[in-house]
């Protein structure tokens, strides 16, 4: 515990903690809580859950047009043998509308920090105090997810993409009216990867955000995080367990962790980093609502703990 900062919401000095557990017990024994009821504060996420996503359609289609005119999604020039064929006006067209789409997503950036995610208390007290946390991730997690839903961390593991199991697959099926509509079917696919013909069986955007969020922790070097990602990646360098490999030449085959590419192990660190922090992120929100904490599947139906090393 390092100093005491105050909620703009409520008024109420909360200290500020280096860990998400020990700031979830703080505020299972101090009582304090968010006095919205889950209606009222679906209400208060709607117009979070709009500018966010809107600027990720923006940048969408900022991306594509600078495609268009040679130009990478940071801004850079890409390396290209042949310049694109453009007529100059086109060109000019082209050029204005892309950086009229750069300003549209700074402003809701600037919205975002200045007026948007102060005025929620999880991001106040979780999310504010996360090196290299952001503005963007903290937004897309408040807008995506819905702490009332989320009962256990195997949940939002399961909604962000990072469960190993099986579901149910949807499909958009048309109806006697011809409308499509969202249907269950009997088959079952991979819950964190997307399966040929059937609808994501998780939310893209905030896998997508999470994958940005625990890249910029590795080279922001957030100590706390990385404390789960560096042990876990040395384990699997000198690891004998099998894995299945999903992809390239040798798709199907099983391998050890110690013979596959190096950015394959990265990865799988680099899920697991961000699995415990959804673990703190759940136990915090839920705790702030005064709702139950479950710890994951693992540890309460089978009994196991993971360690990183």
């Amino acid at each position: 515990m390092k100093r005491s900062t105050r909620s703009e919401n409520f008024g109420l000095a909360v200290p500020e903690f280096e860990s998400g557990p020990d700031l979830a017990d703080f505020l299972v024994e101090s009582g304090f809580r968010d006095p919205r009821t889950e209606e009222a504060y679906n209400l208060d996420v709607n117009y979070t859950k709009l500018l966010v996503r809107s600027r990720l359609r923006i940048q969408k289609f900022r991306v594509a047009v600078g495609g268009a005119l040679g130009v990478k999604a940071d801004g850079e020039d890409q390396e290209l043998d042949e310049p694109r064929l453009l007529l100059p006006e086109d060109r000019a067209a082209m050029v204005e509308r892309y950086e009229f789409q750069l300003a549209q997503e700074a402003s809701i950036e600037k919205e975002l920090v200045n007026d948007i995610l102060p005025r929620h208390p999880i991001y106040q007290l979780f999310f504010k105090n996360i090196p290299r946390c952001g503005s963007v991730a903290p937004g897309v997690f408040i807008a995506e997810v819905d702490p009332f839903k989320m009962s256990s961390p195997s949940s939002l593991w399961l909604y962000s993409g990072f469960s190993p199991c099986e579901v149910q697959g949807y499909k958009m099926v048309a109806d006697k009216k011809g409308d499509r509509v969202r249907t269950r079917t009997d088959t079952m696919i991979a819950a964190d990867r997307l399966t040929p013909g059937f609808l994501s069986p998780y939310n893209t955007r905030l896998r997508t955000v999470a994958h940005v969020l625990g890249e910029n922790f590795c080279r922001g070097k957030n100590w706390y995080y990385l404390n789960c990602y560096l042990p876990y990646k040395h384990r699997l360098e000198t690891s004998d367990s099998q894995t299945t490999m999903r992809r390239g030449p040798k798709s199907g085959q099983d391998i050890a962790w110690k013979d596959v590419r190096p950015g394959h192990r990265h990865l799988a660190a680099l899920r697991y980093m961000l699995k415990m922090f959804e673990i703190d992120l759940h136990r915090v929100w839920r705790s702030f609502h005064g709702l139950s904490i479950r710890v994951p599947y693992h540890e309460e139906k089978m009994g196991r703990k993971h360690h990183a090393a």
